[in-house]
């Protein structure tokens, strides 16, 4: 906006900034994105466990707790000259011209909330070593439950059921069922965040081509543009989940210092709080999944109240409504449901020797499924067929000398397919696999008086120093260093010589 005033009264030269008059140039550049949040959080636990009676398999145990904390959110946050994000600025003006017009105080908001919250967990033995039956080794219950108090979102309450079951020796049997509840940060507030209207051509934001072709949405006209809303929509409510998981542990006794687990997973979200995708190929996805963010036949009204919503003042586009193809409500909100469900596993051998001991580890995630509904009542669409990885690996080859621990990592992600394919030039269609090798050693002092537990530990990650797989995507889905963030990140090659003491 100044920049326009600078150059309609001739201060500011866009085709030659540098012959500017020097006041302008001085003001046009003397202006910051201001943030500043400060967030306390006071916590009060107390919690009592033990044993509440014997029984034939035995003890029942028991434990009980509340918890209270208050927690504060204060944050300012907008667009200023520096110095003047408190009082607000009375304006600039040269050589009789209003360059900058006064700007109000940066928009700030302090909010708060306290919780109580009362919890326990009830473990019941039903069948041990000390009372077994044939076909039953072992069998436990749990129970478990907490209840909070919000001052702000309401009264919950999660249960927790689950049971060991072990049949034979070297096999055992788990299972739980459980709710869980998060409320919104304070964070998510409605003013705890910047509203800001963006606006930007229609051919960077259009709908993709076959909705247009079959009707769905109208074409974007010549010169028209698309109005974004960002900041945090009014009304985000808790999420919440049921899960459920499904484990078996496998000693087998023809492998000595071998133990093998798997877990199945399953976990049903409702009202997931997120950002709607855009941005590139994830703008297909806002129109084609979340139509009900668009309006593509805004009245005038409606653009002026989207325009006088903007923290951050903006000059708009005319004539309206005509110029405005499209208001997209890209807002922070509940956006509707997502489930998944999926394997954990581990295996682990840790033989003896004569210098010790060896130890190899493998453990990962696959996930089976993962799909997720615009809002509620829309049907679920398939996340997993591109875009996410599937599989992530953790292995691990060492060993225990004496007060030395030798450790060589291998962490692997796989690759996967991206749809749609990637808008820059030549179109990326897949993603690679992402593969790095850390070593870690550490060795224990064994010392008196200060050198008492005492140790030193040594850290090389990356050591090949591999690149992340390349992503030739938008910044919405890939972070600046060009790779996707939920790939895992790197510094490159890090070494990291670390001492740590116990007291």
């Amino acid at each position: 906006t100044a920049m326009t005033a600078a150059t309609k009264a001739g201060l500011f030269n866009p085709y030659d900034p540098t012959s500017s008059d020097p006041e302008t140039l001085a003001a046009l550049t003397n202006y910051e994105v201001y943030g500043k949040t400060e967030q306390q959080l006071n916590d009060l636990r107390a919690v009592i466990d033990g044993s509440l009676l014997t029984v034939p398999a035995g003890e029942i145990k028991l434990a009980f707790g509340s918890e209270y904390y208050h927690e504060r959110f204060k944050t300012r946050k907008g667009q200023t000259v520096p110095g003047y994000a408190e009082s607000g600025f009375s304006g600039q003006t040269i050589d009789g011209v209003q360059v900058i017009s006064p700007i109000a105080a940066v928009p700030s908001a302090s909010l708060a909330r306290d919780v109580s919250s009362a919890f326990g967990e009830v473990v019941i033995p039903v069948f041990s070593d000390q009372n077994a039956v044939p076909g039953i080794k072992e069998l436990s219950l749990t129970a478990a439950g907490r209840f909070d108090h919000y001052s702000d979102v309401g009264d919950t309450f999660n249960p927790r059921f689950g049971i060991t079951y072990r049949p034979i020796d070297w096999l055992k049997f788990r299972a739980s069922q459980g709710k869980s509840f998060v409320a919104p940060s304070l964070a998510d507030a409605e003013e705890s965040e910047v509203t800001q209207v963006i606006q930007v051509p229609a051919a960077f934001f259009a709908p993709p081509a076959d909705l247009v072709q079959d009707g769905t949405y109208p074409a974007p006209a010549s010169g028209q543009f698309v109005l974004g809303i960002r900041g945090n929509s009014p009304g985000i409510t808790p999420q919440k989940a049921d899960t459920l998981s499904l484990g078996a542990l496998i000693t087998p006794p023809f492998a000595k210092d071998v133990d093998l687990g798997v877990t199945y997973y399953k976990i049903d979200f409702k009202g997931v709080i997120g950002l709607p995708p855009v941005g590139g190929p994830a703008t297909a996805t806002l129109y084609r999944d979340y139509p009900f963010l668009v309006n593509t036949a805004p009245t005038a009204e409606e653009v002026q109240a989207v325009i006088a919503s903007s923290d951050i003042p903006i000059s708009a586009c005319s004539p309206l409504p005509d110029c405005v193809y499209a208001i997209l409500d890209i807002q922070k909100r509940n956006l509707g449901n997502f489930k998944m469900d999926g394997l954990d596993f581990t295996a682990d051998y840790h033989p003896q020797t004569s210098f010790g001991s060896l130890l190899f580890s493998v453990n990962g995630t696959y996930e089976l499924s993962r799909e997720q509904s615009a809002a509620p009542g829309l049907p679920y669409s398939d996340q997993l067929k591109a875009n996410y990885t599937r599989l992530r690996v953790r292995s691990s080859a060492g060993a225990q000398t004496g007060k030395l621990l030798s450790q060589i990592i291998w962490n692997h992600t796989a690759g996967y397919d991206i749809d749609p394919a990637g808008v820059v030039m030549p179109q990326q269609t897949h993603v690679g696999s992402f593969d790095v090798v850390n070593l870690y050693f550490r060795y224990d002092v064994d010392g008196e008086g200060m050198l008492k537990d005492v140790a030193v530990t040594f850290n090389a990650d990356n050591v090949f120093d591999e690149a992340p797989p390349e992503f030739r995507g938008t910044v919405s889905r890939a972070s600046s260093s060009g790779y996707v963030a939920d790939k895992g990140s790197t510094l490159g090659r890090f070494f990291q010589l670390g001492l740590s003491k116990k007291f």
